[in-house]
This record gives C-alpha cells, sequence and structure tokens, in this order.
C-alpha cells in the first residue's frame, strides 16, 4: 500500500486522470464478474437450497441495476431474473423475499426507474408465496405508503393489499387488525385506497343471498367511515 502511494504521488496530471478513468471502469466490471458468479451459483443450486439462495440474491440482483448504466450489466441482470423465473414457476412453495424487495423498492430513488419496475414484478409473486403472518403485517404498510409510489404501481400495489384483505377478513375485522390500519392517516394514502375500493365495490357482483361479497367487509367499513355511518348500523 505504501508502495501504491509513493507511485501515485510520482505521477504526473496526465497519469493520474488515466488512473482515475481505470479507477472509474473498475466497479463496472467487478459488478459483472459477480454478476456471472451469482448466475453460475444460482444455476449449480440444487431446489432445497434455491428458497434460501433467492432470499439473498434476488434483490442484490436487481439492487445492481442501481449502481450501473452498463448494457451489459442489465443484460446480465435480465439472464439471472429469466432463471430464477424458470426455476420458481411451477414451485409455489418456494418462498421469495417479500420484506425485503418492498424494503428495496421504497429506497430506490426516481432515478432507478428499472429497480422499482422489477421489484412490482417480484412483490407480487413474492405476495402469492409468503406466509399468512407475513402477508397480514404488510398489507397495512402498503396501504399506509401508496401515495409515495409512482402512479403508474398504485393499482398494483393496491390490488395486492386488497387481495390478502379478502382472503383473510373475509368474516370480519377483530379490534387488532383494525388499530393496523389506524395507521393510514396520511390524507393521499386514505383517499386513494377509498376510490380504490369504491371502485372494487362497484365492479364486485353481490352474490345470490343478498350478503357482503367476502373479502370487502373492511373495504366496506372504511367507505361507510368515511361516509361518516356509524358502523354498527351495517349488517356485518
Amino acid at each position: 500500500m505504501i508502495r501504491e502511494l509513493i507511485v501515485i504521488c510520482n505521477l504526473s496530471i496526465s497519469q493520474v486522470e488515466l488512473l482515475q478513468i481505470w479507477r472509474n471502469r473498475r466497479p463496472r466490471r467487478l459488478t459483472e464478474e459477480l454478476l456471472d458468479r451469482m448466475l453460475t451459483r444460482l444455476a449449480l443450486c440444487d431446489d432445497s437450497n434455491l428458497q434460501a439462495l433467492l432470499s439473498k440474491l434476488l434483490p442484490l440482483t436487481i439492487s445492481s441495476l442501481s449502481s450501473s448504466s452498463s448494457t451489459s450489466v442489465r443484460n446480465k441482470v435480465i439472464e439471472i431474473l429469466g432463471h430464477v423465473n424458470k426455476r420458481v414457476k411451477y414451485q409455489p412453495d418456494i418462498a421469495l423475499p417479500l420484506l425485503d424487495l418492498w424494503d428495496l423498492y421504497m429506497k430506490s430513488n426516481a432515478s432507478s426507474p428499472l429497480v422499482k419496475n422489477f421489484c412490482i414484478i417480484y412483490l407480487e409473486m413474492a405476495f402469492e408465496r409468503a406466509q399468512e403472518t407475513e402477508k397480514k403485517n404488510l398489507m397495512p404498510v402498503l396501504v399506509a405508503n401508496i401515495s409515495k409510489v409512482p402512479n403508474q404501481h398504485q393499482e398494483i400495489i393496491l390490488r395486492i393489499a386488497a387481495k390478502g384483505i379478502g382472503e383473510y377478513y373475509a368474516k370480519g375485522l377483530d379490534e387488532e387488525t383494525a388499530f393496523k390500519y389506524q395507521f393510514v392517516d396520511n390524507s393521499k394514502d386514505r383517499e386513494l385506497f377509498i376510490e380504490f375500493c369504491l371502485h372494487l365495490v362497484l365492479y364486485q357482483p353481490q352474490s345470490q343471498g343478498g350478503e357482503c361479497v367476502p373479502g370487502l367487509s373492511i373495504l366496506l367499513r372504511v367507505i361507510m367511515l368515511r361516509e361518516s355511518i356509524h358502523w354498527q348500523m351495517m349488517p356485518f
């Protein structure tokens, strides 16, 4: 290290500039090499260890798009994700890192649209494969941050949340669950959620018995709250 510093100090300006150019290129090459090793490891991984590998590999692969604009890096990422799709397509029991993908989605800035676009694809896939507790914990978070996501992704995220609500709260809503949704305190979040609920209710057919369509109970409660109608007046 000392020898390298001495050499650098004795370099001319033009040589320093060349060194900076080399250093600026180095992270790109290392990223490509890392992705190539990740692809090899993925290809050699058997199905019994695939879930554990994807829990780290999938967020890391997608996040690499934010640190490089290289076409070769992008192509390598697409190659890895294509391999992931083939491996998990017919194996719904292999879970994907739902919370890590959501965290990556929210932390990626507007200058990394590819990261958000890939995250939203795998978020929907991960939600389908997640455990019940993980889904229930994430659904209020999705709704509470809906105004912070790009417009083109809002409907997808609300659809994920509404599907989970319909799946787990068709028979009613307990106080503990209702408390979680009280954190939707941003007016923009509430308006977007309520508008989506209204559209969902509008296009859902009534059952033959005239009862509330399963899964819409919590959505209707939110709408009734907006209209200042007491919940006890509704036949839930």
